[in-house]
C-alpha cells in the first residue's frame, strides 16, 4: 500500500438505488488534454473537471515540469509559459495511462526526467513504447531490469517511421501520437499484431485536433501519420466518464432506477458500449436530455467480447451473476496487464460472493441466478472494488470489500453518489 493511504474495509448491504447523479469527468480525456496542454504555450481551460487520482497525477506531472495549475471560475486552468529545464522526478503512482503518455511528452520537453510510480505500475509493460520512441530518436534508459523506472533525456524526436505492437495497450500509440507534434519531421506509425481499444486512439486524435493538429488515420488504424505543428491552448468542456458511470448504471439494472447525467451520447469512449450491453441483457435503458436512465428488470445471460472495452469485465461479471442463464466474457487477453490480473481477480470476486464462475480456453463463464454475499479482496484494483460494491445491491447477504481505498483512482465520488442514491454502507 502506498505511504499515507489509509486502508478502507467497507460492508455493503442490499440496497434499492433511486435518483440522479452526474458522471465524473472522463479521466481518459483529461489525461490527453493535460498532455497536449503541456506542449501548448498559453492557458488551457478544462470546464467540468472532477478530481480522481489518475487525473491528478497528470496535472502534477505538468506542474512538476514548470506549468502552473489553478482553478478559475470553477474550471481547471493549465498555464504554460516556459517549462523548466531542471532535472525532475515524475511520480505517476498507479496511473499507467499518465506514465505512458508522459514518457512521450518527456522526450520533447526540457529537463532530464525520471519517470516512476507504484510497485504495481512498474510491473506493467512499457518495452514496445520505449522501443518505438527510441526508433524515432528518443534517448530513454531503464533504471530497473529492462523495466521502469525510466530516465528520459530531453533530446527531442527526429521523427520518421516506427513499427509498433500496440496489442498490449493502445496507450503506446496515444503517447507517440501526442509527442510527434514536436518531432523534427513527420512521424508514421505502422501497427503490427492485433489492435485493441481503438476508440482510445480515436479519442487521442480528437484531442489533438482540438489543439490544432491534423492527424491522419487510416480507416483500420493500421497507419497513422502525424506532422509537426504548434499546438494552441484550448477551452474545453470535459465529458462524463462512461467507465465510471457503468457502476451506477449497473446498480440501477440490478435493483433500482437511476439517471446518470453528463454522458455524451456521441462519445468516442469505448466503454459507451456498456449501454448496448445493458439493453441486450434486457435492462430498461432510456435516453434523456440529461443523460441515461436505467431501471431494474429481469436480466438475460449474454456473450460479451471485451477486446475493445476490457475495463468492463468486472462489472459485466456482476451483471451476469444476476442474469438468467450462463454468460460468457471473452476477449480477455489484456486483463492480466491491468492493476491486477483481472481474469484471476474477477473470478475470485465472483466466487467469493457464491457465484458459479469458471475460466476455460480464454473465456470466463458465469452461471447467473444468485449472489449470496461474502468478502471480496480488491487486490488494490479499483474496478474490482467498485464492481463488488455494486454486487451488494441485490445480494442475499452483505458484501464486505477489503482494500476499498483504491476506488479513488478513478471514481472518488462513488461513495457519495452511492449513499445519496440510497446505497447502504458502513465501516467494516
Amino acid at each position: 500500500m502506498a505511504r499515507g493511504v489509509v486502508e478502507l474495509d467497507l460492508m455493503f448491504e442490499k440496497s434499492h438505488l433511486m435518483g440522479e447523479v452526474s458522471a465524473p469527468a472522463s479521466k481518459s480525456y483529461v489525461q490527453r488534454i493535460v498532455a497536449c496542454a503541456a506542449l501548448a504555450k498559453g492557458d488551457t481551460v478544462m470546464r467540468g473537471y472532477t478530481e480522481c487520482d489518475d487525473s491528478q497525477k497528470a496535472l502534477k506531472a505538468v506542474e512538476s515540469m514548470g506549468a502552473t495549475v489553478f482553478e478559475r471560475n470553477g474550471a481547471m486552468v493549465l498555464r504554460v509559459e516556459a517549462l523548466s529545464d531542471d532535472p525532475h522526478v515524475l511520480d505517476f503512482g498507479g496511473s499507467a495511462t499518465s506514465m505512458r503518455i508522459f514518457t512521450g511528452v518527456s522526450c520533447v520537453t526540457p529537463g532530464l526526467k525520471k519517470l516512476t510510480g507504484s510497485a504495481q505500475l512498474l510491473r506493467r509493460p512499457m518495452s514496445y513504447l520505449v522501443d518505438s520512441l527510441r526508433e524515432l530518436g528518443a534517448k530513454i534508459e531503464y533504471l530497473g531490469n529492462n523495466s521502469p523506472p525510466l530516465l528520459v533525456h530531453p533530446t527531442g524526436l527526429r521523427g520518421g517511421s516506427t513499427v509498433l505492437d500496440a496489442s498490449v495497450s493502445s496507450q503506446f500509440t496515444s503517447s507517440i501520437m501526442i509527442c510527434s507534434v514536436k518531432a523534427r519531421e513527420g512521424v508514421r506509425i505502422s501497427h503490427v499484431g492485433p489492435l485493441a481499444s481503438t476508440g482510445y486512439i480515436r479519442m487521442t486524435a480528437r484531442v489533438l485536433e482540438m489543439f490544432g493538429s491534423t492527424p491522419k488515420l487510416s480507416a483500420d488504424l493500421r497507419e497513422i501519420h502525424i506532422e509537426p505543428c504548434e499546438l494552441r491552448p484550448v477551452e474545453v468542456d470535459v465529458e462524463g466518464d462512461y467507465s465510471s458511470a457503468a457502476y451506477i448504471l449497473a446498480a440501477g439494472a440490478i435493483n433500482g432506477e437511476v439517471l446518470v447525467r453528463n454522458l455524451n451520447p456521441y462519445s468516442l469512449q469505448p466503454d459507451k458500449i456498456f449501454l448496448e450491453h445493458l439493453k441486450h441483457m434486457g435492462a430498461k435503458v432510456e435516453p434523456s436530455d440529461k443523460g441515461f436512465r436505467v431501471s431494474s428488470s429481469m436480466l438475460d445471460a449474454s456473450e460479451f467480447d471485451l477486446q475493445e472495452s476490457p475495463d468492463l469485465a468486472p462489472i459485466l461479471g456482476v451483471l451476469a451473476a444476476y442474469s438468467n442463464g450462463t454468460s460468457v466474457l471473452k476477449g480477455l487477453e489484456r486483463l492480466k496487464y491491468k492493476e491486477s490480473d483481472r481474469v484471476s481477480t474477477t473470478l475470485e470476486m465472483l466466487r467469493s460472493l457464491g457465484v458459479d464462475a469458471t475460466y476455460l480456453e480464454g473465456q470466463i463463464r458465469i452461471k447467473g441466478g444468485c449472489v449470496a454475499g461474502g468478502t471480496v479482496d480488491s487486490h488494490g484494483d479499483h474496478r474490482i472494488a467498485l464492481a463488488a460494491a455494486v454486487a451488494a445491491t441485490g445480494s442475499q447477504g452483505p458484501v464486505r470489500v477489503t482494500g476499498f481505498e483504491c476506488f479513488r483512482k478513478s471514481y472518488p465520488q462513488f461513495l457519495e453518489h452511492y449513499t445519496n442514491l440510497g446505497g447502504r454502507v458502513q465501516q467494516s
